[in-house]
């Protein structure tokens, strides 16, 4: 709970991560799902259930990808943190992963349109 409190030798070999906790989130079942789905694809190096489930995305606004990128930040974060299923992905994908999503989260801000952002995910997350 308190970085300051450690000594800055271990302090000097951890990562810190931000992030809320899902029970922070708005999030519904429906994307809860999605990302599930998502991170399945992506533990299996699924290619093609990752580009179907990623079309699919499309549907979405931009206000909507960003509450999607948003939690699946929050559920990457609780995957690392231990306090939720990892989908058999080892620390290292988790963490590319969190990346990826924060990438994703700040392309979005820039106003890069989404499809374009579907891209990077579609592109990035196999290769990682």
């Amino acid at each position: 709970d308190n970085a300051a409190a450690l000594l800055p030798t271990v302090r000097s070999r951890c990562v810190e991560l931000c992030g809320r906790s899902l029970a922070e989130e708005t999030a519904d079942e429906d994307m809860l799902v999605r990302i599930d789905a998502y991170l399945q694809a992506a533990a299996m190096c699924d290619l093609p259930a990752l580009l179907k489930l990623l079309s699919a995305w499309e549907k979405l606004d931009t206000d909507g990808m960003r509450a999607l990128i948003r939690t699946l930040r929050s559920r990457l974060t609780e995957s690392l943190c231990l306090r939720a299923s990892d989908h058999g992905l080892t620390r290292e994908r988790l963490a590319a992963l969190h990346a990826l999503a924060a990438r994703a989260e700040e392309y979005l801000r820039s106003n890069v349109g989404t499809k374009h952002v579907l891209g990077l995910l579609s592109a990035k997350t196999i290769e990682l």
